[in-house]
C-alpha cells in the first residue's frame, strides 16, 4: 500500500513538474516576442500617454486598403505589409517627446541599421530597417522633427530591396506626377 501511495505521489509530482516546466516556457515566449518587435513595444508603451495619438494597422486592414485603393502598385506594396504602427507625438509635451524619441532610438540602435538620414532647416527623418538577404523584414521611418515613427513590418521573408529601388525610380507615375 505504502508502494502504491508513493507511485502515486511520484506521478503527481512529475505532473505538477510538467505543468510547471510547460507554464514557465509558455510565459517567456511574449518577452521573446516582445524582444523581438521591441520598437513597438515602445511605441505601444506610450499609447495612452497626453499629446501621443497611436495606430496599428493589421494585416486584414492593410489587405481591406489595398483592395479599396484600386490602385495595383499600392496593393502590391500593402501585399509585402503584415503591420503598420504609427505613434504620433506633436502634441505632447517636450520632455515627452524627448523621451519616445530616445526610447525607440535606444531600440533602434539594438538590430536595426541606418538606411538614410535627412536633416534640413525645418525636417529630421531617419530610415532605419532590418534586413535579411536582399529584403528588408521591418522598417521604421523615425521624424524628430515631426516627432512620430512609423513601423512597418514585412510579411513573411520581407519587402524586397529591388521592389524599393522600383518605386523610387517610378515614384512620380505613382503619385500621379
Amino acid at each position: 500500500m505504502k508502494t502504491m501511495k508513493r507511485i502515486a505521489l511520484r506521478g503527481k509530482t512529475v505532473a505538477v513538474a510538467a505543468a510547471v516546466l510547460l507554464t514557465l516556457s509558455f510565459s517567456s515566449l511574449p518577452m521573446r516576442a516582445a524582444a523581438k518587435d521591441s520598437v513597438t513595444e515602445v511605441m505601444r508603451s506610450y499609447r495612452k500617454s497626453d499629446g501621443v495619438q497611436y495606430l496599428n494597422v493589421n494585416s486584414f486592414l492593410l489587405w481591406i486598403a489595398g483592395i479599396i485603393s484600386g490602385d495595383d502598385d499600392a496593393r502590391q506594396i500593402l501585399g509585402y505589409l503584415n503591420r503598420v504602427a504609427i505613434v504620433y507625438a506633436e502634441e505632447a509635451s517636450d520632455d515627452l517627446k524627448r523621451e519616445i524619441m530616445d526610447s525607440v532610438n535606444i531600440e533602434l540602435e539594438n538590430g536595426y541599421q541606418m538606411m538614410t538620414e535627412v536633416k534640413d532647416e525645418t525636417d529630421e527623418i531617419a530610415v532605419w530597417c532590418r534586413l535579411n538577404d536582399d529584403r528588408i523584414t521591418e522598417m521604421v521611418v523615425v521624424s524628430g522633427s515631426e516627432s512620430a515613427v512609423v513601423y512597418l513590418k514585412g510579411k513573411g521573408r520581407g519587402f524586397p530591396v529591388s521592389e524599393i529601388a522600383r518605386l523610387v525610380s517610378d515614384g512620380g507615375n505613382m503619385i500621379g506626377m
